[in-house]
């Protein structure tokens, strides 16, 4: 459970055992070494802050790993991403990494799209909505009932 002093987690993927994740004063460590973080691939890296979202309602730790893996030059899944968006806690938080996926040619999809134009509309975020419409008319992500919902929401509140 986050906030306690060790958490440990022992992990494996498509029958790939790989390092145990600690985690101590916020700081994720290989058990191994004491080198940050554990993932050697995409794959591993995803599993990793799949489980600190799902398992740990944990954002912050699972962004942890997210830089971690940004600073080793290993490309995020798109799954990574949008799992990122689902659970991020605020719209700016949303926006840092449609801006990631969308500079990596990751483009997200109007699913990922209306959730933050959800949360834009839920805080009246005018600006921001119609913004997030052009850029998905730019990047060619077909906009759909829902979308224009949630912008016209976002602009009449």
């Amino acid at each position: 459970m986050p906030g306690t002093a060790v958490d440990v987690v022992e992990t494996s993927h498509a029958g790939d055992d790989f390092a145990n994740i600690h985690r101590v004063d916020d700081e994720f460590e290989e058990e191994d070494d004491g080198g940050v973080c554990m993932a050697q691939d995409a794959e591993q890296y995803h599993f990793a802050i799949e489980q600190r979202l799902v398992e740990y309602e944990d954002f912050d730790g699972a962004m942890k790993i997210y830089e971690q893996m940004m600073n080793d030059c290993i490309k995020p899944l798109a799954e990574t991403r949008i799992e990122l968006v689902f659970y991020s806690p605020t719209v700016s938080d949303c926006l840092a990494i449609l801006r990631d996926m969308n500079s990596s040619g990751d483009r997200p999809s109007t699913d990922v799209y209306n959730d933050v134009l959800r949360r834009c509309a839920d805080c009246s975020l005018e600006y921001t909505a119609r913004r997030m419409l052009a850029e998905m008319e730019r990047f060619g992500v077909e906009p759909d009932v829902t979308t224009f919902c949630s912008v016209i929401r976002a602009i009449g509140e």
